[in-house]
Order: C-alpha cells, then sequence, then structure tokens
C-alpha cells in the first residue's frame, strides 16, 4: 500500500534533526523571546549532528511501526505511516467545515469539484487497493492544511487545497456501519453489549482536481464468519416503546426538554459471549436526540446531540465504542456532582 501511494518513489525515514535546523528554530524562539524554548534547543543543538544520511525505509511490515516521507509529484512532503491498527498517507490536516465552525472560523465555499465525483474518486482507490465491502458513511466540505496550528492560527494561513473528507465505514449485507467516535454515558448506566474493538473506518481527503492528498485507514478488521445469514428484527413499534423507556431512565427527575431527532439502522460491533478476544457485528437502532439545559456556569440555556444505541434483535443497550470511566473521570465526576448536588 505505501507503494501505491509513493508511486515507487523512496519513502525516507524520520531522522533527528540537524545543527541547521535546530538553529533555525533557535532564530525564531530568540526572536520571540522564548527562554525556556531557548535552552532547550541550545541542549539539542550541542548533541546534535552535522549532517544526518537519509535512511530509505524497504521494510513496510506492520510489525516495524515504520514512518517516512517523499516529495510527491506537486512538490508537497506526503507522509506515510504503517502501524498495526492504521495506514496513513497524508500531506496536510484535513479541517472540516464543521470543525471550522465549531471554532468560530468562516464556512468553505463550494469546492469546484461536486460531492458525487469526489466520493467516486476515493472509492476508486478503494477499488485499486481491493479493498472491498465499505460505504460512504459521511461526506463533509474540507479543507487540507499543513498542521493544525495553521488552521486556527489567529493570522489566518491560507488552506492548501479543499475538497471534501469522505469517511467510509465497513458494509455489511447493504447495512453501514459507523464512524470511530467518543460516546457519552453516565457511570451508573448498565449496557447488555460492549465493543471490544474499535469501528473499521477509512478518510479521504479528495481535492477540486480529484486527487486524494489524504488517506487513513483505521482499525482494519477482517470477517471471519457469517453467524446468521437472516435474523428477525425487533418489531419498531417495540423499538419504540423501547426509546421511550430508556430516555425516562436516563432522565429520571429532569424536566429539560428531550427531542429525538432520527434513528438509524447501522451495524454496531458487540462483545461475543465467553470469547473476550473475538467480536461480531449486530444490526442496531441508534437514536439520535437532543437535549435542553441549563448551563451551571453561565446560566444560559443550551443544546447537547446525544445518542442511545439498542441491539436491533433483542433490544439490549449497546456501548458502541470501547469505553472504560477510569480514576480521574470518576473523581471529575464525583467534584461536578457535589458542586451542584446531582
Amino acid at each position: 500500500m505505501a507503494g501505491y501511494f509513493s508511486k515507487g518513489k523512496d519513502i525516507v525515514k524520520e531522522s533527528a534533526p540537524t545543527k541547521a535546523e535546530l538553529e533555525e528554530k533557535l532564530a525564531l524562539a530568540k526572536r520571540n523571546n522564548d527562554q525556556e524554548s531557548i535552552e532547550e534547543l541550545e541542549r539539542q543543538i550541542a548533541a546534535a549532528p552535522e549532517t544526518v544520511e537519509p535512511e530509505v525505509i524497504t521494510d513496510w511490515s506492520a510489525a516495524q511501526t515504520s514512518s517516512g516521507s517523499f516529495l510527491d509529484d506537486d512538490g508537497i512532503k506526503a507522509d506515510i505511516s504503517v502501524y498495526s491498527d492504521s495506514f496513513s498517507y497524508m500531506k496536510g490536516v484535513a479541517i472540516t467545515e464543521s470543525m471550522l465552525s465549531v471554532n468560530d472560523r468562516k464556512k468553505i465555499g463550494e469546492p469546484a469539484i461536486s460531492k458525487e465525483d469526489a466520493v467516486s474518486a476515493a472509492q476508486a482507490i478503494l477499488y485499486e487497493l481491493d479493498i472491498d465491502d465499505m460505504a460512504a458513511g459521511s461526506v463533509e466540505k474540507a479543507q487540507l492544511y499543513a498542521s493544525i496550528e495553521d488552521a486556527f492560527c489567529e493570522t489566518g494561513v491560507e488552506p492548501l487545497s479543499k475538497g471534501y473528507l469522505i469517511k467510509f465505514v465497513r458494509n455489511i449485507d447493504g447495512i453501514a456501519g459507523i464512524t470511530d467516535h467518543s460516546v457519552m454515558f453516565r457511570i451508573e448506566d448498565d449496557f447488555a453489549y460492549k465493543a471490544p474493538l474499535y469501528p473499521e473506518e477509512i478518510q479521504v481527503f479528495v481535492n477540486e482536481s480529484g486527487k486524494a492528498q489524504l488517506f487513513v485507514w483505521s482499525h482494519p478488521l477482517e470477517i471471519a464468519e457469517k453467524v446468521t445469514d437472516n435474523v428477525k428484527l425487533m418489531p419498531f413499534e417495540d423499538v419504540k416503546q423501547r426509546i421511550r423507556d430508556m430516555l425516562t431512565y436516563v432522565f429520571a427527575g429532569d424536566t429539560s426538554p428531550t427531542v429525538v431527532t432520527s434513528v438509524h439502522l447501522n451495524m454496531a460491533i458487540v462483545d461475543v459471549k465467553d470469547k473476550p478476544k473475538e467480536a461480531m457485528y449486530m444490526p442496531a437502532w441508534f437514536v439520535y436526540y437532543t437535549q435542553t439545559f441549563n448551563d451551571p456556569d453561565t446560566g444560559e440555556e443550551k443544546q447537547q446531540k446525544l445518542r442511545l444505541a439498542f441491539n436491533a434483535i433483542d433490544g439490549g443497550r449497546v456501548l458502541e465504542v470501547p469505553a472504560e470511566i477510569g480514576t480521574d473521570m470518576q473523581q471529575a465526576i464525583d467534584e461536578q456532582s457535589a458542586k451542584y448536588g446531582y
């Protein structure tokens, strides 16, 4: 896969910086009067080599955890990394319009490529790499920046390009999986099923020329066995009652308005009883809803978007990504409870 994106070019392993490279950073630190950085850079310069012989990566097995870069045909540096649970080819950082809006940045203009053509270009790469059974789970306008700092700095660095970020998910018999995301839940919540693995996801950023400038494959999975061809799903009337019951339980004693905005059938990854090293895809109802609440610090009325997941066969609640409450989170919960009396 590394060879596909590098087109046969040598990929050079990341190396320690030379004295000259560190001296450039030192000059910047002195201009900014950053005394802490000045002292650290001077220490590094004393031990840094004058030159570094480039090391070409030849072994791309995941066990090697290799990472390197090369200059692409357009003169832009491209980074390639291979880890046990991911592969990435990146010529920058893709920032979506929703990420920009959260940070009060202006919207992205219409790219000079249609959403459909961008998806087709991304899908063509999957075909060429023999990656099957993936579906476009989301498509969003995005811009490519050299770094996160460039995207959100106050000086307004222009993006390298704009286009669409497409997120592909596993497609199981016509039912799409989910993307990798965080979940919110209470410590006292009970789950009939918990995901032992993260969902598979491929992100592709396609620019206005129809070229992929980012390809990230996270948590690749292999389907080993189909347990059941056809299963009987819970009647949807029962599903609706299950949603009402669970929302009543979650917000017991809370009079804040709660509105269900949509319900979707997707594939969730769940644990297999008595087999901790195995996981199973299962159809699940994902319930999206909003809750209105008063901010305890400002008193302002706010809305938060949340969701629940239920096994579509028996209605058991699903924790759809691996998540555990650690001691730090528990301490934070206890402090909030003591402060606000809940």
